[in-house]
């Protein structure tokens, strides 16, 4: 039995008529009635109730070719899929976000704009630390992260890192901190003593970097109070009067109730978000994705936190802050 004869009985079946079967599939009677009665002999069953002027399905005939209609429909779906993933355009994409990357409008049209232009792609996406995300980007278990990494960090030549958005790091502090009442960009010196609320290094956090590199290079150095793991833990922390915090300015979409967000003076703030994707043997969607990505910065399409342009970042040079 093969995929022929069951399209052969499906058109003889459905023209009741060999005659009409035949010309509808542009051959000649005789093979298709053999073929017919081969299918039939492999089933060991009639499929067809034959007289001299008319056929009709036999009982048998009718549920065989409710599956024979089923069957060949799935064998046209998986040729179409099996298609359509050679050429880029279905499959499995694993995406890695770390904490503030919701936030970002841009992130939001850009997830859009793929499943609009990719319907038939099924996206995986995750929250995951920077650190875990490098992990999973070296054990292939995902194939785009998003990211900030430290400022200190060297990328391994088979990791590819492009700046997507450029966000500037702003000091969180409640309302009535005698800092808020200054309408003025913050030195960092004028934190030194407060107590800070950081994401801890172990999760092999960027932000945790830089700050503590912001605090070094003022010729100070950070009072760490306490650490979270949740960027919404830390803000209410710094609500609750715990100490202060920095972080990313798209935090202050949150609008949490007694949260100030200053700016700072120091001249390196800005705290750049990177797509990072292998360089070597990338997935089809992997790759439309982060070309879509290109796209809509270059478009200006995305919303991009201090109109940052998007930046390739070589193997050979450290990631800047």
């Amino acid at each position: 039995m093969d995929l022929r004869q069951l399209r052969y009985f499906v058109a003889v079946a459905e023209a009741m008529s060999f005659t009409v079967a035949a010309r509808n599939l542009n051959i000649s009677q005789p093979p298709l009635s053999m073929h017919i009665r081969a299918l039939e002999d492999a089933l060991g069953t009639r499929l067809f109730d034959r007289t001299h002027r008319s056929i009709t399905l036999t009982e048998a005939g009718v549920v065989f070719l409710e599956q024979a209609r089923l069957t060949l429909s799935q064998m046209e779906s998986a040729v179409r899929l099996t298609k359509l993933a050679g050429q880029g355009e279905t499959g499995l994409l694993r995406i890695a976000f770390t904490n503030s990357v919701p936030l970002i409008p841009g992130f939001a049209q850009l997830i859009r704009r793929f499943r609009r232009q990719y319907p038939l792609a099924r996206l995986e996406i995750v929250h995951m630390p920077t650190g875990p995300q490098l992990r999973a980007l070296e054990d292939r278990s995902i194939d785009i992260g998003l990211m900030r990494p430290a400022p200190q960090f060297q990328p391994p030549t088979h990791l590819r890192f492009v700046q997507l958005w450029n966000n500037e790091l702003r000091v969180v502090m409640p309302t009535d901190h005698p800092l808020a009442a200054l309408d003025r960009p913050l030195a960092i010196t004028e934190l030194a003593d407060e107590p800070l609320i950081l994401f801890p290094r172990d999760i092999s956090c960027g932000l945790h970097e830089q700050i503590t590199q912001l605090f070094n290079d003022a010729g100070t150095v950070p009072n760490l109070g306490q650490e979270a793991r949740e960027a919404v833990t830390i803000v209410g922390l710094v609500a609750a009067g715990v100490g202060i915090s920095l972080l990313p300015d798209v935090y202050a979409s949150l609008q949490t109730a007694g949260i100030h967000y200053a700016r700072l003076a120091a001249p390196t703030t800005n705290c750049p978000l990177y797509l990072a994707h292998h360089n070597d043997t990338p997935t089809d969607l992997a790759t439309r994705f982060v070309a879509l990505a290109h796209s809509d910065i270059a478009s200006a399409s995305l919303p991009i936190a201090s109109a940052a342009r998007p930046r390739t970042t070589e193997a050979s040079e450290p990631i800047p802050a």
